[in-house]
């Protein structure tokens, strides 16, 4: 099994995940331990990016910027975790993960999330796309 069970009905949710192929479901922020992800699928970078843990210490009295200063410590849905590690144990306020994947917190889900954003502007387009299909298509012939 490579992602322990997390119940995903909204915000706030602790989730664990380990390496493989599995596609993170939300946009969540890493409290314990550290992943490689692949984030082609939003961004096109062919480079997977490292994401460590957010240091509740020295972050807490800044708001969490998601797009900017704390890209590196949320992973963000629709990507790829290439490798996952749990971190160390002395932070006993945290439990480890029960297959060792760092712990993260849900931030957003659905529509809310950097796929469904990302899936909501392609459906909207659609239709300003498809109107010269046919256009284009010969274009490029």
């Amino acid at each position: 099994d490579k992602s322990a069970k997390a119940e995903l009905s909204g915000q706030g949710n602790a989730v664990a995940k380990t390496i493989g192929t599995d596609v993170v479901p939300c946009d969540c922020l890493i409290l314990h331990g550290s992943a490689v992800v692949n984030e082609a699928t939003l961004t096109g970078e062919s480079v997977p990016q490292m994401k460590d843990a957010l240091n509740a210490k020295t972050d807490i009295k800044s708001e969490l910027d998601m797009q900017g200063r704390d890209r590196v410590h949320v992973m963000f849905s629709g990507t790829t975790i290439v490798s996952a590690t749990p971190g160390n144990k002395s932070n006993d306020a945290l439990k480890q993960s029960p297959n060792n994947g760092c712990i993260c917190y849900v931030v957003r889900t659905g529509f809310g999330s950097s796929q469904g954003e990302l899936m909501q502007m392609i459906e909207f387009s659609t239709d300003a796309v498809t109107a010269d299909v046919k256009e284009t298509g010969l274009a490029l012939l």
